[in-house]
């Protein structure tokens, strides 16, 4: 999978080939219910960019755009 800078002012020469996937923040609760602050993301070890892939996996049952 190849994988694109998720700020376009980060963008580097760097082929992000070494990916890991980092989450922080937790569920938590209150007299409104509960809620989350959870953020996960796509970090290259390589230059330390956020990262997406390049492209979208189409879900199976949606339809392709044309």
């Amino acid at each position: 999978m190849s994988y694109i800078t998720v700020n376009p002012e980060d963008q580097t020469d760097c082929q992000h080939e070494h990916i890991e996937h980092q989450s922080s923040g937790g569920w938590h609760f209150s007299d409104d219910g509960p809620w989350d602050d959870i953020k996960e993301v796509d970090i290259c070890l390589d230059c330390g960019c956020e990262v997406k892939p390049a492209y979208e996996p189409i879900l199976q049952g949606e339809e392709l755009p044309l």
